[in-house]
C-alpha cells in the first residue's frame, strides 16, 4: 500500500520533493527527463521513469503503455504528480490510466503560469486528476472555473519555497567553495559575482532577436558600468542552447543552480524561478521587463519580492544599491507561507482521496 509520486519538469520536481518528504507513509517516486537532476540535488531517491515506460507523445497511445506499467506496480493507493507544461503529456496519461484503474490522482501546480492549459489536450479535451493542489486562492478559483469541481481544487501554498527558505543555510554554507570554482572555471578574480538566469523564453522582438538575448546584453552592459571587479556568469536553463549566448561565461551542469545563486552577489533575469529562489537564499534579484513578452504574471510579480527594471537607467540604479534590496525574513514569511499548515492539508487530501470520499 503506497503512494506513487511523479515529476517531469524542474518546477514539478521541486514541489514534488517537498510533498514527497512531507509524506511519512510508504511511497515511491518516479522521475522523467529534467526532473531527475533536480531530485539528485536534494538527495531524493527516485526510479527512472524513462527506463520504465516507453514514452508516447500521443495521449491515448501513451495511456495504454502507462496503464500497463501502473497496473504492474503492487499496492498503489494514490498517485501524486506535477503538472507539466504543454510540451509533455505524461502527467495527463498517468491521470487517465490511474482513472481507468480506479486509483485516485492528485496533481500539484508549482507555478501560476498557463494553469488551465495544463489540464487540456491540444485538441481542447479536458483531462483532469481527482484533486488539484494550488499555490494560492487565485489559482484555486481559476482551476475551479476550468471544468474542475470546486471541491477538488485545494489551496496548499508553496511547499517548495517553504522548504527552500527553511534550508537556506545548507546552500549558503557552500558559498565560498562555489565562488572559487567559478574563479577557476573562467580564470577570473572578482569581488562581485553577477549571475544571469536564463529562462528559455524564446520570445522574438521586431528585429528578429530573442528578447532574452537582448536582456542579457543590457544586463552585461549595466553590470560592467555600475560594478567594479565583477564576474558575469550565465546560468543556462535546462532547455537553453549554448549557442544562444555565444561569448558569455556560461554554466550548465557544472554547478547546481541553487549553489550558483547562493554564491552570487546579484541575480538578474527576465521571469525565472531562480530570481525568487535567489531572494529566498538572501541574494538580491532583479527582473528585466524592458519588452512586452506577452507572458502572464509570474509568482515573483504577485509576491513583490523581486525588483523590476524596465530600462538601462533603472537597472543601473538598482545595481548600485542591490546589496540593500533583499527582503528580510519577516517579509518573506508574510508573503510566502500562504498556507502554513500545508503538510497537514496534503495529508488530509491524500486521506480523502484514498477513502474514496
Amino acid at each position: 500500500m503506497s503512494v506513487l509520486f511523479f515529476a517531469r519538469d524542474p518546477g514539478a520536481a521541486n514541489v514534488i520533493t517537498a510533498l514527497f518528504r512531507a509524506f511519512g507513509g510508504e511511497k515511491v517516486l518516479y522521475a522523467k527527463d529534467y526532473a531527475r537532476k533536480h531530485l539528485v540535488r536534494f538527495s531524493v531517491p527516485f526510479v527512472d521513469f524513462n527506463s520504465s515506460v516507453t514514452p508516447q507523445s500521443d495521449l491515448m497511445q501513451g495511456v495504454a503503455s502507462v496503464k500497463a506499467w501502473l497496473s504492474g506496480l503492487e499496492g498503489v493507493t494514490a498517485v501524486v504528480t506535477g503538472t507539466a507544461d504543454v510540451d509533455d503529456v505524461t502527467d495527463k496519461q498517468i491521470w487517465q490510466a490511474a482513472h481507468e484503474l480506479s486509483i485516485p490522482t492528485i496533481a500539484v501546480i508549482d507555478l501560476a503560469i498557463r494553469t488551465k492549459e495544463r489540464f487540456f489536450t491540444k485538441a481542447g479535451e479536458l483531462v483532469r486528476p481527482d484533486y488539484v493542489l494550488c499555490p494560492d486562492d487565485t489559482v484555486t478559483k481559476e482551476i475551479a472555473a476550468a471544468q474542475i469541481p470546486r471541491q477538488c481544487a485545494v489551496t496548499i501554498g508553496r511547499p517548495y519555497l517553504s522548504m527552500l527558505h527553511e534550508s537556506r543555510e545548507l546552500w549558503l554554507a557552500k558559498r565560498d567553495g562555489v565562488r572559487q570554482q567559478i574563479s577557476d572555471l573562467f580564470s577570473a578574480k572578482f569581488s562581485t559575482l553577477v549571475v544571469f538566469a536564463s529562462e528559455a523564453q524564446r520570445a522574438m522582438l521586431d528585429d528578429g532577436e530573442f528578447a532574452e538575448v537582448k536582456a542579457l546584453q543590457l544586463a552585461q552592459q549595466c553590470a560592467s558600468e555600475a560594478l567594479q571587479d565583477s564576474c558575469f556568469v550565465v546560468k543556462l536553463h535546462p532547455r537553453e542552447r549554448w549557442e544562444d549566448f555565444a561569448g558569455a561565461n556560461c554554466v550548465s551542469t557544472e554547478i547546481d543552480s541553487l549553489d550558483l545563486i547562493a554564491a552570487a552577489d546579484i541575480v538578474i533575469g527576465i521571469k525565472s524561478m531562480l530570481l525568487l529562489e535567489a531572494v529566498l537564499l538572501g541574494r538580491p534579484a532583479v527582473s528585466i521587463s524592458a519588452w512586452d513578452l506577452e507572458a502572464p504574471a509570474f509568482v515573483s510579480d504577485s509576491l513583490g519580492l523581486v525588483a523590476d527594471a524596465k530600462n538601462s537607467s533603472q537597472l543601473s540604479d538598482w545595481l548600485k544599491t542591490a546589496a540593500y534590496s533583499c527582503p528580510d525574513k519577516r517579509i518573506l514569511d508574510e508573503k510566502l507561507f500562504i498556507e502554513p499548515n500545508w503538510k497537514s492539508v496534503l495529508l488530509s487530501v491524500l486521506d480523502e482521496a484514498r477513502s474514496g470520499v
